[in-house]
């Protein structure tokens, strides 16, 4: 799940769908990009402009929330 103080919600994107999950390997990575795994904002509290940087925070299934800074293009 996700959370951003500049959003009403947050969704996870794979393959242009919403998921309920992306998955990471064990002690991999997975790299957040258009055209592969993302993350989308709905529901915008503020006008976003190119260059923008905003606060979004994603959980585990294992509950551990993780910060993310993010750009926006």
């Amino acid at each position: 799940s996700g959370k951003s103080e500049s959003a009403g919600k947050v969704e996870l994107i794979n393959a242009d769908k919403p998921v309920a999950s992306i998955t990471v390997p064990a002690y991999g990575s997975a790299e957040l990009k258009p055209g592969a795994a993302f993350v989308r904002l709905l529901e915008l509290k503020r006008e976003l402009k190119a260059g923008d940087q905003l606060n979004v925070t994603v959980e585990t299934d294992g509950g551990v929330a993780i910060a993310i800074a993010a750009v926006v293009k």
